[in-house]
């Protein structure tokens, strides 16, 4: 039996050419996931086959720093990351804003991300957000006379009372997709755009609580703020959603007295709607 060396394989010595191909075999998996809600699953196309896509092997970038800003950066620009619901409250999103990042969850991504992330996927749902009626005030709070709680249980016609949760429910699915917005239109992810490849949004479930609302007039504007080279719209399967959402995109074209702007139009940015094939499926395992 040969002698086993003792000595430790010197990765770093390796040509450039070499380690790159080795982060990508362990880093690069094409969709990365943040262990999304049943809800998720059952309802949103991005997350299509999730467990098909391998977990990156994250453990590599606490070998050594020179790895880490080596390997990192791959990792960072070449994969899909579906982003969950709430990623504007996450670090380090939400440390960008408010200088302290949460102690309750992981971070999504390190502050590197600001420069090196090129493809992200995100979705307009109330499903997990909206509250209509209910409210995370405490059980004193909620009875007082003025509380929203208070005033709803106080309202007697069941059509008044669909208004009011319709109402409530409306404003705070708005105030979400205005945090979606500001969070990657300004400051967090400005650096973004230079080499931004490709973005998702999904709107499968944008309709309000009651199912009489269908938003569609949300998130459109983050294409020309990000300005990806190739813009995926899934969710919208009617050609009536698909023309609005077009003239909304169009809209940005214009100015207030309606003279054309120099604004690139929607096929420089490779605007498809539900496209038939699914460029990151060749990372899926086969079963």
């Amino acid at each position: 039996m040969g002698n086993v060396s003792s000595q430790p394989f010197r990765f770093l010595d390796l040509p450039f050419e070499l380690r790159l191909q080795v982060y990508e075999e362990v880093l690069v998996v094409g969709k990365v996931f943040y262990t999304p809600e049943r809800v998720e699953v059952e309802n949103q196309r991005r997350f299509k086959d999730w467990k098909l896509y391998r977990k990156p092997e994250l453990q590599l970038l606490r070998v050594c720093k020179t790895i880490h800003q080596e390997a990192e950066k791959v990792y960072l620009s070449k994969n899909l990351f579906v982003l969950p619901t709430n990623f504007y409250s996450r670090a380090p999103f939400v440390s960008h804003w408010s200088g302290t990042p949460p102690s309750q969850w992981r971070w999504l991504f390190s502050k590197s991300a600001y420069e090196n992330v090129k493809n992200i996927s995100i979705e307009f749902s109330p499903v997990l957000k909206v509250r209509t009626t209910s409210s995370y005030i405490d059980f004193d709070e909620q009875n007082t006379d003025s509380s929203p709680t208070a005033v709803y249980r106080r309202l007697e016609a069941l059509q008044t009372r669909k208004r009011n949760a319709h109402d409530q429910a409306h404003a705070e699915f708005r105030e979400h997709c205005s945090s979606i917005s500001d969070t990657l239109k300004f400051d967090s992810l400005e650096t973004m755009t230079e080499n931004f490849q490709y973005m998702e949004m999904e709107y499968t479930n944008a309709f309000c609580p009651l199912g009489c609302c269908r938003y569609i007039q949300v998130g459109w504007d983050l294409i020309p703020s990000l300005w990806p080279k190739h813009a995926v719209i899934l969710g919208l399967d009617f050609s009536g959603e698909r023309q609005l959402f077009m003239h909304l995109f169009s809209a940005i074209c214009t100015d207030d007295e309606g003279e054309e702007e120099d604004w690139p139009s929607a096929e420089e940015f490779g605007l498809e709607f539900n496209p038939d094939t699914d460029k990151w499926a060749k990372w899926r395992m086969e079963v």
